[in-house]
């Protein structure tokens, strides 16, 4: 079905003249001086003045074609018929002008789909008095874009574009380096071949030319017994230099009280054991160092109220611990 826009169909009207006047200018029918097609008219609400002339126009513009008369238009019947792709309008009105160079216009209001040959005609009181046809140029999407929306699409497209071929570039040569660096010309990372200068090989190699590589070394091995001893005699050295010295790592405290105890030196190990529950609050060895302590004083230090005290405290804070049964069990063995 053709499609029916709204479009305009006005003439210009002049002053009102009697009927006289309309009689006596019947008997000198108006002549077209020139016509043409406009995107603007104005009005003053008497008369039209066509503005802005064209001789082609875009999708979404308003179209008229005017006509102006050399002489006063009597009282008529004016028809406008366009055609042109899809349209097909046609529409009558009824005018009167009184003043010579007064003005006819048919037009219409055009969409952005609009494009093609589009034909305008006027006929006065029945009589075909002008036509012209106009191309109107269909609007692309870009077209009634601004300037600076159109730059904001460019631009967008071009981002686009160079992330696609970021993209097809890292799946086809696997180079893994960022977006940023591959333009900014940081060269890609190549790992070094095994044996290379400055390269690190971990691991042995296979083949001929093994045996002459010289062995790894290997880290020697530490004596556990060793290493306790040297912890305890660090510790001894620190105490002499302040007494209120502490252990740093609450792992080493238990250990090296043993140690110190199995060394004949109880006045170490509760040194070693002093404080650890005001140091690490909440640590899981706390119901150990106790019963540790309670031994140290009950057994090295002949101190069994001390002991007593200890054990009591052990059974009253930590009556859930696997400990609470051994530390009663102590606990009795004093009594």
């Amino acid at each position: 079905m053709p499609r029916t826009p709204t479009f305009i169909c006005k003439v210009l009207l002049g002053l009102a003249a009697s009927l006289a006047a309309f009689a006596q200018s019947a008997a000198q029918f108006p002549t077209v001086k020139r016509d043409g097609f406009a995107n603007m008219v104005l009005t003053d609400g008497t008369s039209f003045v066509p503005r802005n002339p064209i001789s082609r126009a875009k999708g979404g513009d308003d179209v008229i074609y005017w006509i102006q008369w050399n002489g006063p238009v009597p009282h008529s019947t004016l028809r406008c018929v366009i055609t042109g792709p899809d349209t097909n309008l046609d529409d009558t009105e009824n005018f009167a002008s009184a003043e010579p160079g007064g003005y006819s216009v048919c037009g219409m209001e055009t969409d952005d789909s609009d494009g093609g040959v589009f034909t305008f005609t006027q006929y006065l009181n029945g009589e075909k008095v002008g036509e012209k046809s106009i191309t109107i140029d269909k609007q692309s999407f870009f077209g009634n874009l601004s300037l600076r929306k159109k730059w904001k699409w460019l631009v967008g497209a071009l981002a686009g574009i160079i992330l696609l071929a970021y993209w097809i570039r890292r799946k086809m040569t696997g180079d893994k380096r960022s977006l940023s660096a591959v333009m900014g010309g940081e060269a890609p990372d190549v790992p070094k071949k095994p044996g290379a200068r400055g390269s690190v090989s971990i691991g042995s190699m296979t083949g001929p030319a093994s045996g002459n590589l010289p062995p790894l070394a290997t880290a020697p091995k530490v004596d556990p017994a060793e290493e306790l001893a040297r912890k305890l005699e660090t510790f001894k050295r620190s105490l002499a230099v302040d007494p209120a010295f502490r252990l740093s790592k609450p792992e080493d405290v238990l250990p090296i009280a043993k140690a110190a105890r199995a060394a004949g030196d109880p006045q170490i190990a509760v040194a070693a054991l002093r404080g650890f529950d005001k140091i690490n609050p909440g640590h899981a060895l706390i119901p150990d160092v106790y019963l540790l302590s309670a031994k140290v004083m009950a057994e090295d230090l002949d101190n069994k109220d001390m002991a007593r005290k200890i054990l009591q405290h052990v059974l009253a804070k930590y009556p859930g611990h696997y400990l609470a049964q051994e530390a009663k069990r102590y606990l009795e063995s004093l009594t």
